[in-house]
């Protein structure tokens, strides 16, 4: 199985490499929605701090940040269920607009406190939501509650301590008795050890002040210990491993943070990505996108592989997942990068060599990672706007100045390109625009124009010119003169063909242009007339404009966008915006 190897390096080693059910939404003196969320996270260690900090980057990702158009309350119940009922029961009688609950108990006292209101639940760090009685056989919601789970990959555990530990035999697990998901997972571990020779030995207890006893007991019996994510025993992780340290036995955790703390090892999950994905699915309840009971509990489907380097080092334990690693590299490359030096690993001539480009390689990705996030953000990024040259004095500046102006609380940047009708739709296939502003463009598949604008036809002439001196023109005076047309490829040409076959008329075409701009400056040097928008350029220019008599023809100024192209929120935001603002 492919897998994403993290190492956390501990110590002074070189590290290489809106409508949901339920929603009650409330806005301030100016209009905005805001909302209410209640957190209930059952104990206080790294792991669900963790799902809790990541659950509300997700919220804010989405577009929900507290003191703007989010308010948030943070209760902790101290491993206490009683404490997580009256938490839920608290956040209830607020009438808030959602409650997350972070592991099982606070996520069962939060359903059910919530089940007879219309308040949803979402719930974070539930290793088996269905033994907890939160979702179906099938994993469907049992009511207005949903979330994300926990669940271990107890495969890939095994896979790693048979691993890194060829020899041992047996592994001890310590769960708290009544936790329903430790129950669970223990079930998985017996049921799965023997494909691996282990024989698992667990021992239960009910209360903090059990595990001293039982973690001497249970390490006289075993080769290794394995963590779940047992608030209970994680809370006292740090006496785990001074009696385990004391006796050289393996302590395995089950994600980064019991790692960080001094166990060998896991094939865990990163809590913050969990809490994460908490957060983007309360969003979407939040919005109205979906109701709590349409969405079934998540899992993230691919474990991440944390080693702690200096803990490895005092037990003497090699690591094979890393070495295998570093020799396929080297078998790639063709050379040794890595030489022994006493006990320890030092880098070759060439592999020095090698560092210095896998450094930049990594700082030149993580610079794509933070430009990309930059550009792309919720409430922060680039909109790439194109436009014809005739709306950049008026049209375009108002446009996204009356913007910018209405939504003060994003950070975005517009940039801005000028060109014709063919080259800005060409621009947006290519994605090198999110937008365009131009004429609409016949048998253009790939681009989606909505109208936003119009621009009255008139006909130009030089200063001076006969037909300066009528109120009105009638197309066939017009005719009569040479005319300046646009080019075939132009969005506005087919628009003026048509008035011409209409009046059934053959004008005579002497120059053919695509920009307003240079056809109202061979207009002003007598080159001939032109029937055209009536922009503003015109009034600074040897011409005189003449309306067109009996016609009302106008160029419409579309939004062109690409059907089939992704864009992102602040991209979609600024089109909605031009879209309800209309003609």
């Amino acid at each position: 199985m492919k897998k994403r190897v993290f190492a956390v390096i501990l110590g002074s080693v070189m590290a290489v490499s809106l409508m949901a059910c339920g929603t009650k939404e409330n806005e301030t003196k100016d209009g905005t929605k805001t909302y209410t969320v209640g957190i209930s996270q059952f104990a206080e260690h790294a792991s669900l701090d963790n799902c809790r900090e990541g659950f509300i980057e997700g919220l804010k990702e989405a577009g929900f940040e507290e003191g703007k158009n989010l308010t948030i309350k943070e209760e902790n119940a101290a491993a206490d269920q009683g404490t997580a009922k009256q938490i839920s029961d608290g956040f209830v009688s607020d009438d808030v607009d959602l409650i997350c609950g972070i592991a099982t108990p606070s996520a069962q006292a939060a359903y059910n406190s919530a089940m007879n209101t219309e308040i949803p639940v979402i719930y974070t760090a539930v290793t088996d939501p269905k033994a907890a009685k939160l979702a179906n056989d099938d994993g469907a919601p049992v009511g207005e509650v949903t979330g994300t789970s926990d669940e271990l990959p107890i495969k890939e555990q095994l896979e790693m301590i048979r691993e890194m530990l060829p020899d041992a035999e047996k592994i001890g697990i310590l769960y708290t008795t009544s936790e329903v998901n430790s129950v669970s997972a223990i079930e998985k571990y017996e049921e799965l050890a023997g494909d691996y020779g282990f024989t698992i030995v667990k021992k239960g207890v009910t209360q903090t002040a059990d595990i001293s006893l039982a973690t001497e007991e249970i390490l006289s019996e075993v080769d290794c210990l394995t963590n779940l994510t047992d608030n209970t025993v994680v809370n006292s992780l740090a006496t785990i491993l001074d009696k385990a340290n004391e006796k050289k036995i393996p302590v395995f955790g089950s994600e980064i943070e019991q790692v960080k703390l001094g166990c060998l090892a896991a094939e865990g999950l990163d809590y913050v990505a969990l809490g994460k994905q908490t957060g983007k699915m309360a969003a979407e309840i939040l919005k109205g996108e979906k109701t709590a009971s349409e969405m079934n509990y998540e899992t993230i489907s691919e474990p991440g592989l944390y080693i702690n380097t200096k803990a490895a080092e005092e037990l003497s334990i090699s690591q094979p997942s890393l070495s295998h690693a570093v020799s396929s590299l080297e078998k790639e490359i063709g050379t040794k990068l890595f030489e022994k030096q006493g006990r320890g690993v030092v880098l070759t001539k060439y592999g020095k060599i090698f560092k210095e480009y896998v450094d930049e390689a990594i700082h030149s990705l993580d610079t794509g990672v933070k430009k990309v996030q930059s550009m792309t953000g919720q409430t922060e990024g680039v909109v790439e706007l194109a436009y014809i040259y005739t709306l950049g004095s008026g049209f375009v500046p108002r446009l996204v100045g009356d913007f910018l102006r209405t939504h003060e609380e994003l950070k975005v940047k517009f940039r801005f390109t000028v060109g014709n009708t063919s080259e800005i739709i060409q621009g947006l296939k290519e994605d090198r625009f999110d937008i365009g502003f131009c004429s609409m463009a016949e048998r253009e598949g790939e681009i989606g124009f909505t109208p936003v604008g119009r621009e009255k036809l008139v006909v130009v002439v030089p200063k001076g010119h006969p037909l300066s001196y009528e109120r009105a023109v009638d197309l066939e005076q017009a005719a009569t003169y040479p005319q300046i047309f646009y080019t075939p490829n132009s969005g506005l040409r087919p628009v003026v063909d048509r008035m011409f076959e209409q009046a059934k008329l053959n004008p005579k075409i002497a120059y053919e242009i695509e920009e307003d701009g240079s056809m109202a400056g061979l207009v002003a040097e007598n080159f001939g007339i032109a029937i055209m928008p009536e922009i503003p350029i015109l009034s600074q220019l040897d011409v005189d404009v003449v309306p067109l008599r009996n016609q009302d023809q106008q160029r419409y100024i579309y939004m062109a966008q690409g059907k089939e192209k992704y864009h992102p929120p602040l991209v979609q935001k600024f089109a909605e915006y031009v879209k309800r603002r209309g003609m």
